[in-house]
């Protein structure tokens, strides 16, 4: 029997939320300077405003990407035909902040914040703008959106 979808935008956040936090990894596409699109796999942390924390390395081609157009595109989770699609906005973090969030906002999901030590690599907050749950695995299919 298939879970119905949840109803309400308050619902439907934290469904997603708890979809995504079951997710370590996203493919995130950035812009570059010539409007081409560039993909990459990340590692990713989620809050439950559905504020994602990732890394990059400042020789990246999407740090390059991001210090031009903050906007990004992610695709999380993709087993069993249940996928989250997710736009928003990439913010870097200053040193301090991003010390902050290691400590705290991280502490939750320890393996991540082992592999985002700050040494050379820059944390970025993405907020979101326009989130999409599909399960591809039911007839009909089953969808939601959110926008912010």
């Amino acid at each position: 029997m298939a879970k119905k979808k949840p109803k309400d935008k308050k619902s439907q956040i934290k469904f997603l939320y708890n979809f995504i936090k079951d997710h370590k990894l996203a493919v995130m596409a950035t812009v570059t300077k010539n409007a081409l699109p560039e993909a990459a796999l990340i590692g990713i942390a989620v809050a439950e405003d559905l504020s994602l924390i990732c890394s990059t390395f400042a020789s990246s081609r999407k740090y390059v990407n991001l210090k031009k157009n903050r906007a990004v595109a992610l695709v999380i989770g993709w087993e069993k035909a249940k996928t989250v699609q997710y736009e928003g906005a990439a913010r870097e973090l200053p040193q301090d902040e991003a010390e902050v969030v290691l400590k705290t906002f991280l502490a939750k999901t320890p393996a991540i914040a082992k592999s985002l030590r700050l040494e050379h690599r820059v944390l970025y907050l993405i907020s979101p703008k326009w989130v999409r749950f599909s399960d591809l695995s039911t007839e009909p299919w089953e969808r939601f959106e959110v926008k912010f």
